[in-house]
């Protein structure tokens, strides 16, 4: 049984009085959330939102996260809004230039949720960092079993997200893809699909 004790939350590269929104167009008058909100950013009024989606979807929801868990989510969903952010390219990491839409990023960080969910269930190490590669598989299993092997991709994605992320994470994410660089054909617990 690992014990769950709250580590050090170290500095982000992100300031929390920073807006989350910089590199989409903002609705005129608009006011968007600080990096330094806990709960959730609210892109409601904020963004443009096609009619078709519902408004759910562009709430980022970081709430039931331990701490670290939480900037973790934080800083993966600044930088997916924001690729083009200064912080973000001074560490090295150049994603795709366009910003991910804000279903997209709210979908990608309820995965994260459900990671650390099943961390607290399982009684694995706090941090993800810690986890082994097994640890992963067997998480991408488990959503199979549970009857959502449409999502696996998705999950993988965001795990192998934290790895990609790695040198612009306050606690460095993962230091090894569980998965290695080869891209797959099927989301199983041996071969993942390749994150963009």
């Amino acid at each position: 049984m690992t014990s769950r004790v709250p580590l050090a939350l170290p500095v982000s590269v992100f300031r929390d009085d920073e807006p989350v929104i910089l590199s989409h167009p903002v609705l005129e008058g608009a006011c968007p959330p600080i990096f330094g909100y806990t709960g959730y950013w609210d892109l409601n009024g904020i963004v443009r939102k096609a009619p078709n989606l519902a408004a759910a979807g562009f709430r980022v929801i970081f709430r039931e996260l331990d701490p670290q868990w939480n900037l973790l989510a934080r800083e993966m969903a600044m930088i997916w809004f924001n690729p083009r952010h200064p912080a973000v390219l001074a560490r090295g990491l150049h994603p795709p230039p366009d910003p991910v839409a804000p279903h997209t990023v709210s979908q990608r960080i309820g995965h994260l949720r459900a990671l650390h969910a099943y961390g607290v269930s399982r009684q694995l190490p706090p941090w993800v960092g810690d986890w082994s590669d097994d640890d992963f598989k067997t998480y991408i299993e488990h959503r199979c079993q549970q009857g959502e092997a449409a999502s696996a991709a998705g999950h993988v994605h965001v795990i192998k997200t934290l790895h990609r992320f790695r040198g612009t994470l306050a606690n460095s994410g993962l230091t090894r893809d569980p998965w290695g660089p080869t891209p797959a054909r099927t989301p199983s617990s041996t071969t993942p699909p390749s994150p963009n």
